[in-house]
């Protein structure tokens, strides 16, 4: 079964995942959307967008597991990097995305804030909770 088979499986197993992976993903795109230095391509299967300006700067991401969006979306940049370490997401050129992201900083700023800093805040409630259950 190849990759994209999988993530199908994945999504018609948990319905509601897929659901929340698929809003994730126009959630995401929106504050994409906002980038005006560089272009960066995201391809997700069949489809692809890109967002940005025709620029001496470009990268393309490609989406191997949706579950990426979600972990994007809720958890912003350390929610993305930890995605791709799992291997949630591919770059042609990883130096570009961050230089890209980086030059776009401010108007991306948002994905660091709102459900970014519940889902780190949550992380650090259920380790401190874990912690004290173990004493």
């Amino acid at each position: 079964m190849d990759e994209w088979a999988q993530v199908g499986a994945m999504e018609a197993a948990s319905p509601a995942d897929g659901l929340l992976d698929r809003a994730s993903r126009s959630l995401l795109f929106r504050r994409l959307a906002e980038i005006r230095e560089g272009t960066l391509t995201v391809v997700d299967g069949e489809h692809t967008r890109s967002f940005g300006y025709e620029a001496d700067l470009s990268a393309t991401v490609r989406v191997r597991d949706r579950t990426f969006y979600r972990r994007a979306l809720l958890g912003g940049s350390v929610g993305a990097g930890a995605s791709y370490m799992d291997g949630h997401w591919t770059a042609d050129d990883l130096v570009s995305v961050m230089r890209i992201l980086a030059r776009n900083a401010e108007a991306l700023e948002r994905m660091e804030g709102g459900a970014a800093i519940l889902d780190r805040k949550s992380t650090r409630l259920n380790s401190s909770h874990m912690s004290e259950s173990r004493m």
